[in-house]
């Protein structure tokens, strides 16, 4: 292009005439943005999709942030949360320790995310195994042992909690005591029996309560969780 002052020179592209002089953009001037929206979505493109695994990393510790931490977070389940609110209300006013509970219903009904609702409103420590996991008295001594022995009284969570009474190796004889007494029966070598336990709030889980043995079902207070509302789950 030529000078639009002298009609002799030519003029870069994206330099500037001034009084007859050829002056360079400053550094930040971007002659046409058009180029540099494009250049924005080729570099978009020519990078690399992340792996599952960078993306559950960069997620990692928010995940919770959308679940209920304290009971008037909690969305349905109306009738459970007033029998909750019943029994933290009591073991607030009396300062005893929280009884056992049985939740059930139907899978992925929110049993594990109300469980440690109640360790937040306790301040518990809250710890969660499966029943199909205890199978000897040496892994239940494992879990007893990570019980926080300070002033913060434990709540342990037991998913599947029916799985219990198909374990020959772990009868009654050493849960019943332990859920009643706080003693830990055994006969693991080297160690005295029984070891007595910090008094703990054990909660289970189930899809059927039928499933569990009379004796172990009578030491829980059975609280049942219902399918939700259309209106519950769109505020979820």
């Amino acid at each position: 292009m030529k000078s639009l002052w002298t009609g002799e020179r030519e003029i870069p592209q994206g330099h500037i005439v001034h009084r007859d002089i050829i002056c360079k953009p400053p550094p930040n001037l971007d002659p046409d943005p058009y180029d540099t929206q494009q250049k924005v979505v080729q570099e978009a493109q020519d990078k690399p999709l992340p792996s599952f695994g960078e993306v559950k990393q960069s997620l990692r510790g928010t995940e919770y942030s959308f679940k209920p931490h304290i009971l008037a977070e909690y969305i349905g389940q109306e009738e459970a949360k007033h029998e909750l609110s019943i029994l933290l209300r009591g073991v607030r006013e009396s300062g005893s320790i929280f009884p056992h509970l049985l939740l059930y219903g139907y899978a992925g009904i929110g049993k594990t995310t109300l469980a440690n609702v109640v360790a937040n409103e306790l301040g518990y420590q809250f710890k969660a195994i499966t029943g199909v996991t205890v199978k000897s008295e040496e892994e239940l001594y494992n879990i007893i042992c990570t019980f926080n022995y300070d002033d913060a009284p434990n709540l342990l969570f037991i998913d599947e909690i029916h799985a219990l009474g198909a374990s020959y190796q772990l009868p009654l004889e050493i849960w019943l005591p332990l859920l009643e007494q706080n003693l830990f029966y055994h006969n693991i070598k080297g160690l005295e029996s029984p070891i007595e336990v910090k008094p703990f709030t054990c909660i289970g889980a189930t899809t059927d309560p039928g499933l569990l043995t009379e004796a172990l079902r009578q030491r829980f207070w059975p609280i049942k969780l219902r399918w939700y509302t259309e209106e519950e789950l769109a505020e979820m």
